[in-house]
């Protein structure tokens, strides 16, 4: 089977993505690798809203995929937005890409001190749930499952990092089509 590339946009934090490869390999069963830190692409950015838009964003990630590449999932602390809104997390199923802000998780007066064990968790959950997306999953109505879908960040705290009893399901019966695939 493939790898799966977590590719880290701009400055994030080495600890971090140390400890979350191993986490998501334990939970996706896939091999992950991490590439980067890119630069943050200039032409993205958008200075009236002063964030960054995430399409000019996934067709960077989509270049610099490995041809090995199951998916790559780009990590960044960087605003995003896309025409409709802004997001946290941001998918092409069809392009194997996606890309999660962890800006919203980052300590300031809202969030809190800082906490680099709920910098971990959040950015772990949403990883997740931003990976289950990649495989084809819908958000799922289960409020303790990964891929019940956050409002705030407050739902991300309150969900669990794995998947409910029908995800692990479809989860298993994804990874068996793609073990058969190869």
């Amino acid at each position: 089977m493939g790898t799966v590339y977590l590719i880290t946009v701009g400055t994030i934090h080495a600890g971090l993505m140390a400890g979350i490869i191993p986490a998501l390999e334990e939970r996706f069963l896939f091999r992950f690798s991490l590439i980067g830190p890119l630069d943050v692409p200039l032409a993205a950015y958008h200075e009236t809203k002063g964030k960054y838009l995430v399409s000019r964003l996934c067709d960077t990630l989509r270049e610099c995929l490995p041809h090995d590449g199951i998916f790559g999932l780009g990590i960044t602390a960087i605003d995003l937005y896309d025409d409709t809104a802004a997001f946290m997390y941001y998918s092409r199923q069809a392009d194997k890409v996606g890309i999660l802000s962890i800006s919203e998780f980052l300590p300031s007066p809202a969030t809190g001190p800082d906490d680099t064990n709920l910098l971990f968790s959040r950015t772990l959950k949403e990883a997740s749930h931003a990976l289950g997306h990649l495989l084809g999953f819908k958000h799922c109505f289960h409020r303790d499952c990964v891929m019940y879908f956050s409002y705030s960040v407050n739902d991300t705290d309150r969900k669990s990092s794995l998947f409910c009893r029908d995800c692990e399901a479809t989860m298993s019966r994804i990874l068996r089509n793609l073990q058969k695939a190869d």
